[in-house]
């Protein structure tokens, strides 16, 4: 009883749901039928589910449970004494269906016998003539059931009657039956295409005919044709648990076809089908074969460490070798403490591809918080942003809006939140915006910031101005040129003689008041010309000095160049995470790997992070040269010390400078060095 009771209130809990779960409501009913004492409380569940799928409630697919609904309410109305609303139950599934079998192990022969009355007195039947085998027969657009007989029951009435055939014509009629009426229909259906039956090995081999996707294989060989073709599998070498079932391509032309069978891991299969008659055709399996390559992941810099992820599943830490992939693209990703590297990759058949993992840092894209009430929505301007930052090559862009409802918290520079997005994306840049409004105009103001420490950038963007959005694009994506080629000369524009001058030198070959002609051959007109053909290791520089036209082969170094800190094009924080996430990178050679901690220490600068600028300043090593050299780092670390308001230790350090007094800021042509510590020196004394 206890049970019953459980089972009812389950049932009366999905009566209340807008749609009922047919299937364990049906269970609960048959669980009553057949387990309980009184059977008849099973009439309830059965009828809602009938009252359920005659009021649409049911999908298409809850057909068999509503037809056995109908006998068990056949059966139970009767057990309860009703036998009207029994025979109502029989009535309704003939008319559902005229063609429905009654399951004879639950109903007594007296309720068959009056089912096959009440048949006679509803039906008439259909006699289909046809030449063909496994025709169907669609009648009111709906494939019919035969009887015992090989006829097709309906109700009396008029009904549509098609026959029809894969690669067949079809045969429609229209007529009238009455009960117990039989009409023959002839069915001449004609061949009218080909068929081509295919077999894969192995099988959810993706079919391809002419171009265009047909299917796939699928499921295992029949019995019958295991041991029909027993020599044809031994020949191909097949396993048979590893050959597909039968798979139709049907309404072929006459002609040729082209057959690609493609699955991942395999060579495709590329095949003709010569289609000479209108028939069907059969097909020896056809065996794919296996395509695989091989990828070696690793880094060459010394003691990094990464977790490995191969098409989004780990594989393992650096370094990774051999690892066996299919032949095809992958997307390869390496976690680092520091950001990550991403990478697709082509691998072909039995190659191995070599991949060197160095990090970038992520660019992640947080959202714009819109105004309260605003009515404009942003979603194709941030769709375009998104694509344009994944163009930016030094980062790894991507965009997560779950931060949106932390913007508040990241403008005040929440340390929860940013340590949340760095443990997810590594060193990061992130981008956010507020929208506004100005004199009625809307605007955004976007914040750029990365996650070592909360030194935020603004840049105000018009959303509906397109140059606005490259201008913000821009304003991240402004990594300056970091060393310069130098032949230890300053040139300017004569205006006298519009050429390129040589104002300074400290090369013995080439001299003050040289006119520049050609350099490598080809001729100059600008100092800007002049400073971009310089290349190492030496290059031919024609000049004019005096009345004589001399030309030098003259040796070119390359050296740093510093990035201005009143630049304001430049955004610091994307510079800062490029200089330092490239320190280690072995695709820069040392004047380039100086280069970049000199601008990673000028980031510091103007950051405000003093410390940070003297150690890594103190970190690079610089020869004793004219331009950017040890005489400037001298100087920057003495700018740390003014910062920090020592200057006490400034003064000491800028007594012991020695250095070449052509050391420069800036380039190789920029202010001297040994002028601004002489001008520092004096405003000292003077204060």
């Amino acid at each position: 009883m206890k049970k019953l009771i459980t089972i009812l209130a389950v049932f009366l809990i999905s009566l209340n749901s807008f749609s009922i779960d047919y299937v364990s409501t049906f269970k609960q009913g048959e669980d009553i039928f057949f387990n309980s004492d009184n059977q008849v409380n099973a009439i309830p569940v059965f009828e809602s589910i009938v009252q359920s799928y005659e009021l649409g409630e049911l999908p298409q697919e809850a057909y068999p449970y509503y037809m056995k609904s109908l006998e068990y309410l056949c059966l139970l109305y009767l057990k309860k004494g009703d036998q009207k609303s029994s025979k109502d139950m029989l009535v309704k599934i003939i008319k559902t269906n005229p063609a429905h079998k009654l399951n004879s192990a639950i109903f007594p022969r007296k309720l068959r016998t009056l089912f096959a009355n009440l048949k006679k007195e509803l039906v008439g039947y259909i006699d289909v003539k046809c030449p063909e085998t496994d025709f169907k027969c669609i009648v009111d657009g709906k494939e019919a059931e035969r009887d015992e007989t090989g006829k097709i029951p309906v109700l009396e009435g008029k009904h549509t009657v098609e026959i029809t055939k894969p690669n067949f014509s079809t045969i429609s009629k229209e007529f009238e039956i009455k009960v117990g009426e039989t009409i023959t229909v002839d069915a001449p259906i004609i061949r009218i295409k080909a068929s081509a039956t295919i077999l894969t090995s192995p099988p959810n081999v993706k079919v391809y005919l002419d171009g265009v996707y047909v299917g796939e294989t699928s499921g295992t060989a029949p019995l019958d044709y295991l041991k029909e073709h027993v020599e044809t599998i031994q020949e191909l070498g097949i396993t048979p648990s590893e050959l597909s079932n039968y798979f139709v391509i049907n309404n072929l032309d006459k002609g040729e076809h082209e057959l690609e069978l493609k699955r991942d891991c395999y060579k495709t299969e590329k095949v003709i089908l010569n289609i000479e008659e209108l028939k069907d055709y059969f097909y020896k399996p056809f065996v794919l074969e296996r395509s695989i390559g091989y990828l070696n992941i690793e880094t060459t810099i010394f003691g990094l460490n990464g977790d490995v992820f191969v098409d989004g599943r780990r594989v393992g830490n650096l370094p990774v070798k051999k690892l066996e992939v299919c032949s095809g693209s992958h997307s390869v990703k390496v976690a680092f403490p520091t950001g990550f590297f991403i990478k697709t990759v082509e691998v072909n058949s039995d190659e191995i591809v070599k991949v060197n993992a160095v990090p970038k840092p992520s660019l992640l894209y947080v959202g714009t918080k819109p105004l309260k009430n605003g009515v404009v929505n942003f979603t194709n301007f941030e769709n375009n942003l998104i694509t344009a930052l994944k163009e930016i090559k030094i980062f790894n862009a991507s965009s997560n809006r779950e931060y949106l409802s932390s913007v508040d918290n990241l403008l005040n520079g929440d340390r929860k939140t940013i340590e949340k997005i760095k443990e997810d994306y590594g060193e990061s840049l992130v981008l956010f915006g507020i929208e506004k409004r100005v004199r009625l105009r809307r605007i955004i103001d976007f914040y750029i910031f990365n996650t070592d420490f909360f030194k935020p950038e603004k840049i105000t963007v018009n959303p509906t101005d397109a140059e606005s959005m490259k201008k913000l694009i821009n304003f991240i994506n402004s990594i300056p040129q970091i060393v310069e080629y130098t032949a230890d000369i300053t040139v300017i524009n004569d205006p006298e003689e519009n050429k390129p001058v040589i104002i300074d030198s400290h090369n013995e070959l080439l001299k003050r008041g040289d006119v520049v002609l050609a350099i490598n051959d080809k001729e100059v007109f600008t100092e800007k010309d002049v400073y971009s053909l310089l290349k190492a290791p030496s290059v031919k520089i024609k000049v004019e000095r005096g009345k004589e036209i001399l030309e030098f082969d003259v040796k070119v170094v390359k050296r740093p160049l510093q990035i201005r800190q009143n630049l304001n094009s430049l955004c610091y924080n994307s510079a800062y995470l490029y200089f330092k996430s490239n320190i280690n990178n072995p695709d820069f050679d040392e004047v380039e790997v100086n280069a970049l901690k000199l601008n990673l220490g000028i980031c510091f600068l103007r950051f405000g992070m003093f410390e940070n600028a003297y150690d890594v300043f103190s970190s690079i090593k610089l020869p004793d040269t004219p331009g950017i050299s040890a005489g400037t780092i001298l100087f920057l670390k003495g700018v740390c010390y003014q910062e920090i308001g020592l200057w006490s230790d400034l003064q000491m350090l800028y007594n012991q400078y020695n250095y070449n007094e052509n050391a420069t800021i800036i380039n190789s042509h920029g202010f001297k060095v040994k002028d601004l510590i002489d001008f520092t020196k004096a405003y000292l004394q003077a204060h």
